[in-house]
């Protein structure tokens, strides 16, 4: 009740306070909208709850609140407190961690950080890193268990590190480590699991097999860490832990390495996982994983968010066979639901389609991060505000330490105008990936929004120095430049554009927004209707980004809302956004 969130909302505090003592009295089946308007919100005895609807946009908030209290100050509290959807019933559930307390974290909780490589060949990465994210499905699927994500456990890779601190970070109480050595067709893996409590073995053991045995030893390693921590809904040594979606060795070795260089994100190293995916779909022409790995590269090339060097029209149906294939050959991959999503979310426009798929990915796997943050920006692009926030600050709970989850959330607050916020989570961010390009891009344009420009275009030139000539970043920079009255300056960074566009793909949409923040409609229209056009992805958020505040009016911008099958009253639910 102390912390900010609930001491600046009295309501929300009076609307917390009663629920969790009327349950805690057994009284929660008295937790009915209409008792709630009387006795929390003062309503009278004819409030009708189907015509005011206060109390269920109050629920929402709790729920909101309380997810922002528990991703800070309250990530070590021993009990938590949620409301399922669709109840006002609070439930109640111990944290992994409670270190603040003095008490020990719960055992039954786990990081697995990146095995170390211990080949002759450097580039043998791939393969100790795949074997690592491998254990983490297998054992984020053990009901009983929780997993820290792959992201937030990689954030240690070739870090010297204490144990114990590694359990305070990521609220596990224990922690796997392990080396890999490839020699030939033989395979040498060694794992250890710690307490994080006191620093102790829990658990260790060495294998010497053939590579061919690989799946086997995935196997033996979770199956060993749940009987370990004693995991009663695993206790059965027969179960299956591992998913094997091949059986082929060469496949998966090859689908390691594309998920490797999909991983790194660079322009080069997608197009090389590419050429990796292929050659597992060769050797497997019914791996269904391989084929959603080829579906993601391609969608990454294909969209300005990520590599973004190919139109969308070049690569994004070159994705959507892929994915097909994907889906043909496993309908029940969470992966696959989500490129799906992803595609008809950013290019076909298929509003109803796109939730549908992200829903039903989250529904396959509930602990999916980037589900969780795609589908935030699905309800951010659809004006559905708090919702949106809600999933990001979901997704930032499973993956607390992600570069993208934490720079999303300060790029949410800067598109619901609150910059302050903005910039002080994606500090937070830098912090910890002071190298992500991204959170110093964000950083410059909340800067802009609040007329700092000089901070602004520092910002923004040095995340163009980290991102090697990204076309959003550019966009960012010639608005930047427009809105603080250096036209000439804008223009440079506009004919810098146009140059670019002869080596690569260079989205319209970069350009539009520099020229609507010159103040010149008629061109920002032009280009936007050749992003039309060309079905550039950043469309999506036309109603909330704020550099095309300024054409909002215009009769055009309606036009352009309708032929993407945006309706005028969703825009006007995005309106909040703006000034």
């Amino acid at each position: 009740m102390s912390s900010e969130g609930f001491s600046r909302s009295p309501r929300l505090s009076r609307f917390l306070g009663f629920t969790v003592e009327q349950t805690l009295a057994s009284q929660g089946e008295r937790l009915k909208e209409y008792v709630l308007g009387i006795e929390v919100f003062d309503k009278e005895e004819s409030f009708d709850p189907r015509i005011d609807t206060i109390v269920r946009v109050e629920a929402r908030r709790l729920r909101l609140t309380l997810l922002e209290y528990y991703a800070t100050r309250g990530q070590d509290d021993p009990v938590r407190i949620d409301f399922p959807k669709g109840s006002y019933v609070p439930t109640f559930y111990t944290q992994g961690s409670r270190a603040a307390h003095g008490e020990p974290r719960e055992i039954s909780s786990v990081a697995a950080l990146p095995f170390v490589n211990m080949s002759a060949d450097p580039a043998d990465e791939y393969f100790s890193d795949g074997l690592t994210e491998e254990l983490i499905h297998a054992l984020a699927g053990v009901e009983g268990l929780r997993v820290a994500a792959r992201t937030s456990a990689f954030q240690f890779r070739g870090k010297s590190h204490d144990i114990r601190k590694i359990g305070r970070q990521l609220r596990v109480g224990t922690v796997l480590e392990g080396s890999v050595r490839k020699d030939g067709d033989r395979l040498r893996v060694t794992a250890q699991l710690n307490n994080t409590n006191d620093g102790c073995h829990l658990w260790s053991e060495t294998y010497d097999r053939a590579m061919t045995q690989v799946f086997a030893i995935q196997q033996e390693i979770a199956q060993a860490i749940v009987n370990t921590l004693r995991i009663k809904a695993a206790q059965k040594r027969d179960r299956q832990l591992v998913s094997y979606h091949t059986q082929n060795v060469e496949a998966h070795d090859l689908y390691l390495r594309g998920r490797y260089f999909w991983n790194k994100r660079g322009a080069h190293e997608i197009q090389k996982s590419i050429e990796y995916f292929g050659g597992a779909i060769e050797k497997d022409p019914r791996y269904a994983l391989a084929y959603t790995g080829l579906a993601d590269a391609y969608a990454s090339l294909g969209f300005s968010f990520d590599a973004g060097i190919l139109s969308p029209t070049e690569a994004v149906p070159k994705a959507k066979a892929a994915i097909s294939k994907a889906l043909q050959l496993n309908d029940g991959l969470a992966e696959a639901h989500l490129s799906l999503a992803f595609v008809r979310f950013l290019y076909d426009w298929d509003w109803a389609g796109a939730e549908s798929e992200f829903c039903r990915a989250i529904e396959l796997d509930p602990l999916y991060a980037h589900a969780h943050h795609w589908y935030s920006h699905y309800l951010l692009a659809m004006g559905r505000v708090e919702e949106s926030l809600e999933e990001s600050w979901r997704a930032i709970e499973i993956e607390p330490l992600d570069a993208i989850l934490n720079t999303h959330l300060g790029w949410h607050h800067l598109y619901s105008n609150q910059h302050d916020l903005a910039i002080e989570q994606l500090r937070r961010a830098l912090e910890v990936h002071p190298g992500y390009f991204h959170s110093r891009r964000e950083i410059g344009r909340a800067y802009t929004q609040k007329g700092m420009y000089r901070q602004a275009i520092a910002s923004l030139h040095k995340a163009l120095r980290q991102s090697k000539e990204d076309g959003f970043t550019l966009a960012s920079l010639g608005y930047a430049y427009a809105a603080a009255g250096r036209r000439d300056d804008a223009r440079r960074v506009l004919d810098e554009i146009r140059g670019l566009s002869g080596r690569r793909y260079i989205s319209p949409y970069f350009a539009a927004a520099i020229h609507a923040g010159l103040g010149e409609p008629d061109l920002a229209f032009a280009h936007l209707d050749e992003a039309w056009r060309e079905r550039a992805d950043a469309l999506v958020y036309l109603t909330t980004e704020p550099m095309f505040d300024s054409l909002h009016s215009d009769s055009r911008f309606t036009s352009l809302m309708k032929r993407m099958g945006l309706s005028v009253a969703r825009a006007a639910a995005a309106s909040p956004f703006h000034r």
